[in-house]
């Protein structure tokens, strides 16, 4: 009995020296760039040195949606995260999220639906432009509005979300929408002096920066703030009546082959420790009880999902009487 004791023990000694030499893996299926994500990578894993971390990056928030509906990736993720929060919601729910835990103070300060759901940076959406061919840009929808119309030179020079194929940018039009009765006539502005549509906050960005377009119109501050670096000329603005912005989310997949380190990594992102670091290299905000109540985590958010909800914004947006 001795004997196939000792043995037992060796074998269990064995497994946790194995265990401990290749440490635990984590691999993360994320919209965010790995540009703008690898600092906080970089922090979690100076915190936890026996994970092995793999980030996927994907183009935009629905490829990556796609890509959990399909569930045909070899290996499966352990963690997914999404600025379109609507959107992991409809996952959580339709495919299964597994719960995990967190500590009291994050409770307190966080926003958790059902230990499923962790909304962990807030962003707002901003305006950039370029000073070189722009002086100004006014700070509320009614001014910009005015604006649009009043400037030629913005003919074919503003570029926007395509929110037909951006869930960012539906969800940041949706916020409009819903919070400011004359966005249709903001909207129709924007369609008829320019029709640059693009699915990639880089890539309006950019196209600002070249000149190519003098104005990106509802990017995301976490981008923004880190491209204007070392870029004077560009130049950032948040619009003060009505701001929007969207919140980044992450959840456990019920099939997860990593549970305990995936976990581990949402203990990080909830640690009140972190919050500030995680904000400034996201550029945006720790998360508050002062979200917008439009993103707060509820199945009030599947109603963006919905169909013929959809297709009423969508139809709003696409008129244009010019």
């Amino acid at each position: 009995m001795d004997f196939w004791r000792k043995i037992c023990m060796c074998f269990c000694i064995l497994w946790i020296c194995t265990a401990s030499a290749y440490g635990e893996k984590l691999r993360i299926f994320s919209n965010t760039d790995t540009w703008v994500f690898e600092p906080i990578i970089e922090a979690f894993r100076t915190a936890h040195t026996t994970i092995d971390v793999e980030y996927v990056e994907y183009d935009n928030a629905i490829a990556l949606y796609n890509e959990i509906v399909a569930g045909q990736s070899k290996p499966l993720p352990d963690v997914v995260i999404s600025s379109a929060t609507h959107l992991q919601f409809e996952l959580v729910q339709d495919y299964g999220a597994l719960p995990f835990s967190v500590s009291q103070p994050a409770r307190d300060t966080m926003h958790i639906w059902n230990d499923r759901l962790l909304a962990f940076s807030y962003e707002k959406g901003v305006i950039v432009y370029n000073t070189q061919y722009i002086d100004r840009i006014p700070e509320t929808l009614y001014d910009l509005d005015i604006f649009i119309k009043q400037t030629p030179e913005l003919r074919n020079k503003i570029t926007r979300y395509d929110i037909d194929k951006s869930a960012v940018g539906y969800l940041l039009a949706m916020q409009n929408y819903v919070s400011y009765q004359d966005t249709p006539s903001l909207w129709n502005s924007l369609a008829c002096i320019s029709n640059d549509l693009d699915r990639s906050t880089l890539s309006m960005l950019r196209k600002v920066e070249s000149g190519e377009s003098y104005v990106a119109y509802n990017v995301l501050s976490s981008y923004a703030k880190k491209f204007i670096t070392l870029r004077p000329h560009l130049k950032i603005i948040a619009l003060q009546d009505y701001p929007v912005g969207i919140i980044r989310s992450a959840y456990i997949p019920q099939n997860a082959p990593n549970p305990h380190s995936a976990n581990v990594f949402l203990q990080f992102l909830s640690d009140p420790t972190y919050a500030p670091i995680i904000a400034k290299h996201l550029h945006g905000e720790p998360i508050t009880k002062n979200i917008p109540n439009l993103l707060k985590l509820s199945p009030g958010m599947l109603l963006f999902n919905d169909p013929y909800y959809k297709q009423n914004i969508l139809h709003q947006w696409q008129q244009r009487k010019c």
